[in-house]
């Protein structure tokens, strides 16, 4: 009797073809899986920069609304225009008036006066004896790496304090914040929050020189002055936007238009993008691989404006 035997298992051929669209398969799955883990890693970076600008917005916009707090309205709040670069954004710091002197205050906060014309180009503020105690509390209300804010009716100034000698009543600033004009004797100076970008790259904001975020990459202010006195910001006549406080009277500002950029720490391969316009400040020439977004307030500051 002839016997016929069943072949089992796989050819070489057979197997060949199988480890060949195996690894088409494999492949495929594997650039599926990246594509899945790029993206889940770039909206992860998305969501933290746009996490980090509505905090930092938060908080300014908070302490903006407080500026000029028990103190003279000229200086609640300033900046200095940073132009084709961040602007620096300065407010009076309303937590260092302490809540016991408010009920028994009879104006103490109108103190704080240069002892003279502050000459251009000068880098310390003189003030009178007792006036850095602007609230009458006892204890010194400026301090070594604060910002303080100095101002009259037509000018405002805001830097950092380096140095300070409280017998003497001297505040002394960095150079590169140095006075650029003459204040009056009438001119105030009261302690201040500054916000201010920088750092390796030109990323980072700070608050006071302590980092808020890395992720920052642009702070501009824009600043609606009631000019005419009708309590509203009318932009056809110049009264928004105002980049430059020079010449108008911080007392009057009714609107803070604040805008925050964010960046991604590492770019995407797969992305390019440029620096984009805002206020003042033009959009950049130059394409990069790195996120970004935007954040805009508008901010009514509670205590200035024409009474």
């Amino acid at each position: 009797m002839r016997q016929h035997s069943s072949p089992s298992g796989f050819t070489v051929i057979e197997l060949l073809v199988s480890l060949a669209i195996m690894a088409i398969v494999s492949s495929q799955l594997l650039l599926v899986f990246q594509g899945q883990q790029e993206a889940y890693v770039t909206n992860e970076r998305i969501l933290d920069i746009q996490e980090d600008a509505r905090l930092v917005m938060d908080l300014i916009s908070t302490e903006t609304r407080m500026a000029g707090f028990m103190v003279p309205r000229v200086t609640g709040l300033t900046s200095i225009n940073g132009g084709a670069a961040p602007d620096i954004f300065c407010v009076s710091d309303a937590n260092e008036i302490a809540d016991g002197t408010l009920a028994t205050a009879s104006q103490p906060f109108d103190r704080g006066r240069p002892l003279g014309p502050t000459a251009v180009g000068a880098t310390s503020i003189f003030l009178q004896p007792g006036d850095l105690d602007i609230d009458s509390d006892g204890a010194d209300d400026f301090s070594t790496g604060q910002a303080l804010i100095i101002a009259d009716s037509t000018n405002s100034w805001c830097a950092p304090i380096v140095t300070m000698d409280a017998a003497a009543g001297r505040l002394d600033l960095p150079a590169a914040f140095a006075i650029p004009t003459a204040f009056p004797t009438t001119a105030r100076v009261v302690p201040a929050v500054m916000y201010q970008v920088g750092g390796a790259g030109g990323l980072g904001l700070s608050r006071n020189g302590l980092l808020l975020s890395a992720e920052v990459e642009d702070l501009q202010v824009e600043f609606g002055v009631d000019v005419n006195g009708d309590s509203i910001i009318d932009p056809l006549t110049g009264e928004f936007p105002i980049h430059n406080l020079a010449g108008f009277d911080p007392a009057s500002i009714l609107q803070v238009r604040l805008t925050v950029t964010t960046r991604t720490a590492q770019g995407d391969q797969d992305f390019t993008g440029q620096f984009p316009a805002a206020a003042d400040r033009p959009g950049g020439a130059a394409t990069d691989n790195f996120r970004r977004r935007r954040f805009v307030a508008s901010i009514r500051p509670r205590n200035l404006g024409n009474p």
